[in-house]
């Protein structure tokens, strides 16, 4: 094929993608750098916001075709901007996706959120933990956005792990015949993997693969998920393997040949409706962990304020002390040049009349200076003192 031919047909998919515009608002760097990085990669425009308030300025100011927001957001919860979305005629069509620390389940979000005892009946398109593999999370982009139709909601995802062409085959074709949806792996060493990517409902794995043995297989699987329900496949019917696989954790086994497929059925539909009631029993707990990350949050907010208030308070104690330590400073210093000027006077007097008194005691007759010896020896004095006054106050 021509390139320049391929070029022109890849050309208006590629100028469609890079229209789409994506605003992603959370005060974490490090998921607008893991998210922003990956969407603006598969050619998405990216707007970025740190706070609820830069937020909902964005979301007017762009339109974005698509906002995923945390809801635990500084300035401006998310809940609340979406709820000022939704019944702006501007930006009710917008689809928003939660991607956020907290966890909900599917369809109680949908009804609502919770945050500290205040029901927000709010409407979100999209709900994703933080953590999540982004592939999902574009996937869901392209369906709000309208580049994908959803698909109709299946009963369940199920890994099989064979490497039996024709088994896996059969397998297939009946459990997609009954509504499920069914991926196909042939070794272990793609196993974790495609869990990560895939998030089954039920793993089906054969106890003999090309690369490892089940039992290695099921002990990595358990490892990472251990909640994840397992079903081991095998062509040795045995009671003891049987006993030996279940100990291991499997949750169950199936023997090969498949004698009915009812049965195979009846044990996946069994094993996924006890991992979701499994589920329901770790909710409590989810939801208690919830409300004290929420609790946490707004406590920090709190804190926050008050070190903000006490921060403000402190620095206006504080420079009304400096300026009334600075008043003081200035009264002193006054008081102290009044002294100067004062001694300087009262010297400047004390030294003019002891120049007097001296001119007075050196034209003494004679005869008389044996009676003024105290008054000399106290003037004297007088003037070592005068000299240690002047050189203190020369230090001032």
């Amino acid at each position: 094929m021509d390139p320049t031919v391929e070029v022109r047909i890849l050309a208006p998919q590629l100028i469609n993608m890079m229209e789409k515009k994506i605003l992603l608002i959370d005060d974490s760097e490090e998921i607008h750098e893991s998210i922003g990085n990956f969407l603006e990669e598969k050619g998405y425009r990216v707007y970025h916001s740190f706070d609820g308030e830069e937020g909902i300025e964005n979301i007017f100011k762009i339109i974005p075709d698509c906002v995923i927001l945390e809801i635990l957001l500084p300035k401006k919860l998310g809940v609340e901007i979406l709820r000022e979305c939704k019944i702006n005629p501007k930006t009710e069509k917008i689809p928003f996706i939660f991607h956020t620390i907290l966890y909900f389940k599917e369809d109680e979000i949908k009804k609502g959120i919770i945050l500290r005892g205040r029901f927000y009946p709010v409407k979100i398109d999209a709900y994703f933990q933080k953590g999540t593999n982004p592939e999902i999370i574009l996937r869901k982009i392209k369906e709000l956005t309208g580049e994908i139709k959803e698909k109709r909601e299946k009963k369940g995802k199920i890994l099989l792990i064979e490497d039996d062409i024709e088994t896996a085959s059969i397998l297939k074709r009946i459990f997609e015949e009954n509504n499920y949806i069914l991926e196909h792996i042939t070794t272990g060493k793609e196993g974790i993997e495609k869990i990560r990517e895939f998030k089954p409902d039920l793993i089906l794995l054969d106890y003999i693969l090309p690369d490892t043995d089940g039992i290695e297989m099921l002990r990595r699987i358990k490892e990472k998920y251990e909640e994840m329900p397992v079903i081991m496949m095998t062509a040795y019917g045995s009671q003891d393997l049987a006993v030996h696989l279940l100990k291991k954790g499997a949750d169950d086994y199936i023997s090969k040949p498949v004698a009915s497929m009812r049965e195979i059925l009846l044990k996946v539909e069994e094993n996924i409706k006890k991992a979701k009631e499994s589920k329901k029993f770790l909710m409590t707990s989810v939801k208690e962990m919830n409300e004290y990350i929420i609790d946490i949050y707004f406590k920090k907010e709190e804190i926050e304020k008050k070190l903000a208030f006490f921060e403000k308070e402190f620095e206006k104690i504080c420079d009304k002390k400096v300026e009334e330590f600075k008043e003081k400073c200035s009264k002193m210093r006054e008081n102290i040049m009044l002294i100067k000027n004062d001694m300087d006077l009262l010297i400047e007097k004390f030294g003019k009349a002891l120049s007097d008194i001296k001119e007075k005691f050196a034209n003494l007759k004679p005869g008389e200076e044996d009676f003024p010896e105290k008054v000399k020896e106290d003037l004297q004095c007088i003037e070592v003192l005068i000299y240690k006054i002047k050189d203190k106050i020369s230090k001032l």
